[in-house]
């Protein structure tokens, strides 16, 4: 998978599921029906990279609840 490849692969993970952390299983399913072969290895990657953003923005935005 090229670097291209491996960045519409995150981009198209981050659209399809927003529900809680994924786990690499999940990402090679959403990836396969959306057309995009992963091997395990880069299917472990995408979900580590999602689930930091999301936890991230999920961090973001309870800093901002607390501030209100």
């Amino acid at each position: 998978m090229t670097d291209i490849e491996l960045r519409k692969a995150v981009l198209t993970v981050r659209i399809t599921n927003f529900a809680g952390d994924l786990d690499p299983a999940d990402v090679a399913e959403m990836l396969d029906t959306n057309g995009i072969a992963a091997s395990d290895r880069e299917a472990e990657t995408i979900a580590y990279e999602v689930n930091c953003v999301r936890r991230s923005v999920r961090s973001a935005l309870q800093a901002a609840l607390v501030a209100l």
